[in-house]
């Protein structure tokens, strides 16, 4: 569809849109896309919360299905009625809970681009269903996007998705918002309650099991129980979800009502980053995570676990450290490292900063995916399977 200015309308189709990684790479996509060439709509499934007030302009609509648990086939209809009333030509969807969207969209006239940001489990504990379903419906889509060269690999040799119908598009930030002074970082201290020459260690993710924050509380205990250090230690974990009771009842447990703080989730997580002096990310998997992008933008040095995209991002020993997922005594090694070095800290945070920019700037990931709406609507990769709709 085209509006009276002769724009194309690009829906983006979600499960939810919430504060998350791939939903801030969605909202970035719009925000940056406003110049054109392309409107831009969005359908949630589900639902939306206050997340949907960072869509800048007030001409992109947002959608709300209210579809419930399951095969709710009522809102399969509601979500047809809409494409056929919105006409969108390109529908890009997200994640494994759209993937059946793709039939519909395609029989509603759409073009269909399907971004994968990661999975709910390890790739070996993916269950034969969503593989099967992926297969199904890989006719009816133009072009498969994985986040990261290791989901894309995954695609192209278990799901056996053609290579002709893959593109590998990282994640990327805005650098710009990312920058910290001293003084920023006094204030933030000062209102976190945290002294001057206090380690504080940051993480930002969901409280989900994958996220594996139990084991980040462990390797902190392991810190604080280590009194040589003449530096206090700080754990500071931005996010809410399902694992929270658990979280407190081992924070609890271990005696560091004072040491480890909860946050929530909040808006103002580039302040919050100010304050740190190491971001870290043990995830038993992961695509490629914004907030570790967002941490090197803020210069600080990254201890992730070495799954999924985060090798592709993280340099072991030059921008920060890899470890073994579930290795507790390796994540605490090398966080004990940047505290008892903080030059070391310095100088990895300030590779990783430069590192951001020149491989995972907004700008290229807006600019290839830019291309690749161009490139499928102008029926150059275009092409599907015999089974999809023409």
């Amino acid at each position: 569809m085209t509006d009276l200015n002769g724009l194309p309308l690009i829906v983006h189709v979600i499960h939810r849109l919430d504060y998350g990684g791939m939903e801030t790479v969605l909202v970035d996509l719009i925000n940056s896309m406003s110049d054109g060439p392309y409107r831009h709509a969005v359908i949630c499934l589900t639902d939306f919360s206050d997340f949907r007030a960072r869509i800048r302009s007030p001409e992109v609509a947002v959608f709300a299905l209210g579809k419930r648990e399951g095969k709710d086939l009522p809102s399969y209809w509601r979500l047809w009625r809409l494409l056929r009333r919105l006409r969108p030509v390109l529908v890009n969807t997200y994640n494994l809970a759209t993937l059946d969207v793709a039939p519909i969209a395609r029989l509603a006239g759409c073009r269909v681009i399907h971004s994968e940001h990661g999975w709910l489990v390890g790739r070996e504990a993916v269950p034969a269903r969503y593989v099967r379903l992926r297969r199904v419906v890989r006719p009816f889509i133009d072009r498969f996007v994985a986040v990261s060269l290791d989901l894309e690999n995954w695609l192209h040799q278990v799901v056996g998705v053609p290579a002709a119908k893959l593109v590998c598009i990282h994640n990327g930030v805005a650098a710009a918002g990312f920058q910290h002074d001293a003084g920023e970082r006094s204030r933030v201290r000062e209102h976190l309650g945290v002294a001057p020459e206090t380690f504080v260690v940051g993480t930002v993710a969901r409280l989900d099991p994958v996220k594996a924050q139990t084991q980040l509380i462990e390797a902190v205990s392991k810190l604080v129980a280590v009194h040589e250090s003449p530096r206090d230690t700080r754990l500071f974990i931005v996010g809410e979800g399902p694992e929270r009771a658990r979280l407190e009842a081992l924070i609890h447990a271990r005696g560091l009502e004072r040491e480890v703080t909860l946050t929530g989730a909040r808006s103002d997580v580039p302040q919050l980053l100010a304050a740190f002096d190491v971001f870290a990310l043990p995830s038993h998997i992961e695509g490629v995570s914004i907030a570790i992008l967002e941490a090197m933008a803020s210069g600080l040095p990254v201890v992730a676990t070495r799954v999924g995209g985060n090798p592709e991002v993280v340099v072991d020993g030059t921008t920060g450290a890899l470890v073994a997922p579930g290795a507790v005594d390796e994540l605490a090694e090398a966080l004990a490292g940047y505290r008892e070095s903080p030059a070391l800290a310095s100088t990895h945070g300030e590779a990783g900063r430069a590192r951001m920019r020149a491989e995972f700037s907004l700008e290229s990931m807006v600019g290839r995916y830019r291309q690749l709406y161009d490139d499928v609507l102008d029926g150059r990769s275009a092409t599907v399977e015999r089974r999809g709709a023409a």
